[in-house]
C-alpha cells in the first residue's frame, strides 16, 4: 500500500513554509498547496486590517473587507506576473474592496459613541488572541467559500481537488489512489481549476440577490414613477435603502416599497433604465438574480436574459421628510371599486383637448360613507360660463379618521398607477390618507402599510357642472 510521505509529515512541511519567502509561497500556492496560501495570509494579515480600518472603522466590518480581499486575490492569484510583489499586490486589492464597500454605504457617518461614551482612537496594541482569532476567522471564511466552490464539482474533479489541494498528495501518489493515469490526474485538476475561478470569481465581483415575481413587479413600478428627465439624474434611478426598500420619485408621485427580498442589499442608486427595460421587454419575467458590482447593477432573468444599467453616484433626496406623520382622514374601500369606477370614468371621458391633462375629482365623504370620483375633464377646458357635462360614480368607504368632506383634484392615470402599483386582489382594501386638498394623498394596502404611493393633488379649476351619480 503506497503511503505518501507528505502525508505523514504534515507538521514538518508546515513548519518548513514558514521559512519560506513570500515569492517561493507564491509559486506554491499558484501550484494550489493551500498551506502556503494559508501563510501567505497570516503574513500579511495586518497590512491588509490596517488598510481595511482606513474604510471601514467598525473592526467587524474591516474583518469583512480583509476577508474578501484574500478571497480575491486567491481566485486572481494566477494574475500576479511577479511573486515577489504580493504584498503591494495585496494592499491594492484591499483599497479596491474598501472603495467599493464605502460606496455601498450611507454617505452618513456611524455613530460609534453609545449611552455618553467618548468615541476615541482605537487602541494600537491588541492582545494576541483577538488578533489570532480575527485572523482564523478570515481564514475560516476563504475556505468556506472555497469549500461551496468545490462543491459544483463534478465526482472525479474533486476526488482530485480533495487529494491533491486538501489532503497534500503530489501527482503520482494521487494517480496510484485512483488507479488512473497520472496524465488523467493533470487534466482533472486543470478542469477542475477552470471551475473554480469561475465560481469564485462570482463570489468575489459581485453580490447577487434571488428576486421573485413581486420583487420584480416592485422594481417595474419604481421604474414608472421614477423620473425620465435626463437632466435629473439622480432623480432617474431607483434607490435601494440598504433597509429593505426601494424608492423613485418624479416630483410628483413618491413609490416605496419594502420586501424582504431587498432586506440583505446594499443601499445603491440604480438607473431607471433597468426597470424600465425590465418592464417594457420582459414583462412576464418572474424570477431573476440582481447583481450589483462596482459600477453598474446586473439583472440576470431565469431565462437567461440579461440587463445592465450604470449606478449613480449622488446623494438622493431626504424622501422620508415629505411622508406626513399623522392624517386627518382615512378612508378605506376596496382595491376592486377603485379600478372599476376609474374605468367607468375613462370610458365616458370622450376625446381628449389638446394642452389640457385630465382630472378626477375624488370626494372623500365620512358622512355619506363613501367616496365619489368625478371625471371633469371637460369641464376643466370648458369656456368661462359653459356648461360642462360631467360623470360621477360611488363607491362604499368606512372611515377610520376624519369627520369632513375633502374634495382633492387628482391626475386619473396616476390615481390609478397608486392603486396598482400595490398589486392588491380586488376584495383587498386599500387605504387612501389625506390632509387637505392641497396636500399630498397617500395609498397603501389596510395592515401592509410598508408598501405605499404618496401622490400630489393637481391644482383645482372649479366650473359650472350638470350631470348625476352613476352607481
Amino acid at each position: 500500500m503506497l503511503v505518501p510521505c507528505g502525508h505523514l509529515d504534515k507538521r514538518n512541511v508546515e513548519a518548513e513554509i514558514e521559512l519560506i519567502g513570500d515569492t517561493k509561497l507564491v509559486i506554491k500556492a499558484k501550484r494550489g498547496e493551500r498551506a502556503a496560501f494559508d501563510e501567505l495570509m497570516r503574513r500579511h494579515y495586518d497590512l491588509a486590517r490596517r488598510i481595511a480600518l482606513g474604510f471601514a472603522p467598525i473592526p467587524e466590518d474591516a474583518d469583512d473587507l480583509v476577508q474578501e480581499a484574500f478571497v480575491t486575490a486567491y481566485v486572481r492569484l494566477h494574475q500576479l506576473k511577479d511573486p515577489e510583489c504580493f504584498g503591494p499586490w495585496l494592499a491594492a486589492i484591499v483599497r479596491n474592496e474598501g472603495r467599493m464597500w464605502y460606496r455601498r454605504r450611507s454617505v452618513q457617518p456611524v455613530l460609534l459613541a453609545l449611552d455618553g461614551d467618548e468615541p476615541g482612537d482605537p487602541s494600537p496594541i491588541e492582545h494576541a488572541s483577538v488578533r489570532t482569532a480575527r485572523e482564523s476567522v478570515v481564514r475560516d471564511s476563504v475556505r468556506e467559500a472555497i469549500a461551496d466552490a468545490i462543491s459544483v464539482l463534478c465526482s472525479q474533479q474533486r476526488q482530485v481537488v480533495r487529494l491533491h489541494y486538501l489532503e497534500g498528495y503530489d501527482y503520482t501518489e494521487t494517480a496510484s489512489l485512483l488507479n488512473v493515469p497520472i496524465a488523467a490526474v493533470r487534466g482533472r485538476l486543470d478542469r477542475a481549476r477552470d471551475v473554480l475561478r469561475r465560481e469564485l470569481s462570482e463570489m468575489v465581483i459581485s453580490k447577487a440577490w434571488g428576486l421573485g415575481g413581486r420583487d420584480l413587479d416592485a422594481i417595474r413600478a419604481a421604474a414608472t414613477v421614477a423620473s425620465s428627465d435626463p437632466d435629473r439624474q439622480v432623480l432617474n434611478a431607483i434607490l435601494f435603502t440598504g433597509k429593505g426598500q426601494i424608492v423613485s420619485t418624479d416630483t410628483h408621485r413618491l413609490f416605496v416599497c419594502k420586501r424582504e427580498s431587498f432586506a440583505e442589499m446594499p443601499r445603491a442608486l440604480i438607473s431607471a433604465q433597468l426597470g424600465r427595460e425590465l418592464r417594457d421587454t420582459y414583462a412576464d419575467a418572474r424570477n431573476a438574480r440582481l447583481c450589483i458590482e462596482e459600477n453598474e447593477a446586473m439583472l440576470r432573468l431565469a431565462e437567461g436574459w440579461e440587463m445592465r444599467a450604470p449606478l449613480i453616484d449622488e446623494v438622493y433626496p431626504d424622501w422620508e421628510k415629505i411622508v406626513p406623520a399623522e392624517w386627518m382622514s382615512r378612508a378605506i374601500a376596496k382595491c376592486g371599486d377603485w379600478l372599476q369606477s376609474l374605468a367607468l370614468l375613462s370610458r365616458h371621458n370622450g376625446n381628449e383637448t389638446d394642452n389640457v391633462l385630465p382630472r378626477v375629482l375624488v370626494v372623500i365623504s365620512p358622512v355619506d360613507q363613501r367616496i365619489t370620483l368625478r371625471q371633469d375633464h371637460q369641464a376643466a377646458s370648458a369656456a368661462p360660463g359653459e356648461i360642462a357635462h360631467e360623470v360621477s360614480v360611488w363607491f362604499p368607504a368606512r372611515f377610520e379618521q376624519g369627520e369632513q368632506d375633502l374634495i382633492m383634484a387628482m391626475n386619473p392615470v396616476y390615481l390609478e398607477q397608486s392603486i396598482r402599483f400595490l398589486a392588491l386582489e380586488p376584495d383587498a382594501e386599500v387605504e387612501l390618507c389625506a390632509n387637505s386638498h392641497y396636500n399630498p394623498i397617500l395609498t397603501r394596502s389596510v395592515g401592509e402599510g410598508d408598501t405605499f404611493i404618496v401622490t400630489m393633488p393637481m391644482r383645482r379649476v372649479d366650473r359650472p357642472r350638470s350631470g348625476g351619480d352613476v352607481r
